[in-house]
Formats: C-alpha cells, sequence, structure tokens
C-alpha cells in the first residue's frame, strides 16, 4: 500500500494564486493552517476561491461545484467560508472531477474590528490524489 501511495499522489505546498496542473488526478484534500491571530478582531473568516482553466496561462474561472457535498457549495468560487479563530488546521475536500485540468486555489482570511488585526503563519498545501490510472 505505501508504494502505490507514493505513486498515486502529488503534493504542492502553498499554491496560493499558482497555476497547479491536475492532469490524471479527480480530486484533492486543502490543509490551510492559519497561525495566532493579533489585533483582537471580532471575527476571522477564512475563504477560499477556486478557479480553472484549459491553460496554465489561459484565462480563469470560478469553479462553482467543487465540493464533495454539492448542497453546501457557495455560488461564487465553491467553498462556503470558515470562521476561524487562529492556531487552527483545517481541512477540506474538493472534487475535481469536471475541473478544466488547469486549476488555481487562492485562500484569504479576512477580518472584522480590532486593531490592525492579522494572522501570522498561514500555510497551504494541495495533495491531489484519486489517479484516473494507478499502479497495479
Amino acid at each position: 500500500m505505501k508504494r502505490a501511495l507514493f505513486k498515486t499522489v502529488s503534493l504542492i505546498p502553498s499554491p496560493e494564486g499558482k497555476s497547479i496542473d491536475r492532469e490524471g488526478f479527480l480530486s484533492a484534500v486543502l490543509a490551510v493552517s492559519v497561525g495566532k491571530i493579533t489585533g483582537s478582531p471580532t471575527a476571522a473568516v477564512l475563504s477560499v476561491k477556486v478557479e480553472h482553466a484549459d491553460q496554465a496561462d489561459g484565462e480563469f474561472e470560478a469553479v462553482l461545484d467543487i465540493m464533495l457535498n454539492p448542497e453546501q457549495a457557495a455560488r461564487e468560487g465553491g467553498i462556503p467560508d470558515r470562521k476561524i479563530t487562529g492556531g487552527e488546521e483545517l481541512s477540506m475536500d474538493l472534487d475535481l472531477l469536471g475541473c478544466k485540468r488547469f486549476i488555481k486555489i487562492t485562500p484569504s482570511v479576512t477580518f472584522e474590528g480590532g486593531t490592525s488585526p492579522a494572522a501570522s503563519g498561514a500555510v497551504y498545501a494541495l495533495a491531489l490524489g484519486d489517479p484516473a490510472v494507478s499502479p497495479v
């Protein structure tokens, strides 16, 4: 099993705003680690925008139905916003079956209230999996 895992998963660290070639992969897990939140905001929200295109440098458009649970998909960009408190690690399952070959993931943290709110050490990684062809 371990050797099959090496050949059936691709990990992309910090994919924010980068074009990702997902050819041969039908799903992914997006992991987000948000560091300590400073400035005592009244609320902090993680938003994740997912876009796709036919070419790496092509015109990207929003993906509307990437969640494994389509009833919870947002209207623009796919993943519903999540309230966060900082010091959290979140993972999101993405169904990429209907997506074009190239995708872009753009996570962002927004704040309400507080004095100069910020989140330190926000880190993102995308693990592509569920290959269309896997080793026997």
